[in-house]
């Protein structure tokens, strides 16, 4: 989850979309889904793990926004998800320490527009 948030931060600062609004983020690129896509493949080419995990979670959360029938698929991605939030602080200390790399996890528990339980 780490890893998920920090990308969206990182699309945020580059591209001024942010995910955790994804029709939004859709409307401002409509080519979102196949850039997500893209950098997915590029990450498991370089055996980058587990950065193509942490983009698939906002890809999928974009496609179940894009099509109705995934919108409930995209509820239970983040009801899974959320089951993590509780630890995300800790982990996110205990690795910087262990590895030397930060992730930024402001709002890490925050919900996607659309996507929290109804």
């Amino acid at each position: 989850m780490d890893l998920a948030r920090s990308n969206r931060h990182t699309v945020k600062r580059h591209s001024r979309i942010d995910l955790i609004f994804p029709l939004k983020a859709l409307d401002m690129d409509p080519l979102i889904c196949m850039r997500l896509n893209r950098e997915i493949h590029l990450l498991q080419r370089s055996r980058q793990f587990p950065g193509p995990a942490a983009v698939t979670v906002w890809l999928q959360s974009l496609r179940a926004m894009q099509v109705l029938r995934l919108r409930s698929h995209g509820r239970v991605l983040w009801r899974q998800l959320s089951r993590g939030f509780p630890y995300v602080e800790n982990y996110a200390q205990n690795y910087a320490l262990a590895s030397g790399v930060s992730f930024e996890i402001a709002d890490y528990d925050q919900i996607p527009d659309g996507l929290a339980q109804i």
